[in-house]
């Protein structure tokens, strides 16, 4: 017998980062109680194993979506994907099996799916809260050469190239989206095929949308658009074609 067990409570527009994860297992305890014990019950009456065909911790609806994204983000999410899967689901529920939804998925206004987000800005996997608590509760291992969980072949060899940059080539004004885990506000270096610095954007907040860059005074040519992130370099190259 299979079911949906995702369990999300929203928050308001004004919630703070610490408010939306007080709600998470709060939220846990309503969808035990309003209806997996029901489910349970109905699959014990049969004598059927119940299984959650795909379910998560999630935040959606389009408002406050820095901090919802900031959420699944903080190492204290990794308890509350705990606290739903093992828990509850086994510990509590005596579930029999739980399908966590997705392996991998973008940030968005419909929310955030993926246990580790997609490579469109290629997050480590090691540092995603919900990565950690499924392979705790699992035994698992991740290693980063290019080898993605459970030993299967992926495509995250190039994790540490964490910026995207399009439209590739650009006009001039040019999209920016960075995967940081350590700083919210970071400091921008658009150098030459040289190395020469030769545009610097300061203090850019890359934590939890899309930034525009307008490099419509620079000359066609290829360009590297550099950022330092508390000691880690990374960098992207752009190219301008006006």
């Amino acid at each position: 017998m299979s079911i949906s067990g995702y369990a999300d409570d929203n928050g308001k527009a004004s919630s703070t980062l610490d408010a939306l994860l007080a709600l998470q297992k709060p939220a846990v305890d309503t969808k035990y109680n309003t209806d997996w014990i029901g489910h349970k019950a109905t699959a014990d009456k049969w004598k059927l194993k119940l299984t959650v065909y795909e379910g998560s911790t999630n935040f959606t609806e389009t408002f406050n979506i820095k901090n919802k994204i900031l959420a699944v983000r903080d190492p204290r999410f990794e308890e509350i994907v705990k606290y739903l899967v093992q828990d509850t689901w086994f510990n509590k529920l005596k579930g029999d099996e739980f399908c966590f939804f997705a392996l991998a998925g973008g940030y968005s206004s419909f929310g955030t799916w993926g246990i580790a987000e997609t490579d469109f800005v290629k997050q480590r996997w090691e540092s995603s809260p919900k990565w950690k608590a499924l392979t705790k509760m699992t035994g698992t291992t991740c290693s980063m050469n290019g080898v993605g969980p459970t030993g299967v072949v992926s495509n995250y060899e190039d994790v540490d190239n964490n910026i995207s940059l399009y439209p590739v080539p650009s006009t001039g004004v040019v999209n920016l989206a960075v995967r940081t885990y350590t700083s919210e506000n970071v400091d921008v270096k658009v150098s030459d095929i040289s190395g020469k610095t030769v545009k610097t954007f300061g203090n850019i907040n890359v934590a939890n949308e899309i930034q525009l860059l307008n490099l419509a005074d620079l000359e066609n040519g290829i360009y590297f658009v550099n950022i330092n992130d508390a000691g880690r370099n990374i960098s992207e190259k752009i190219v301008i074609a006006k």
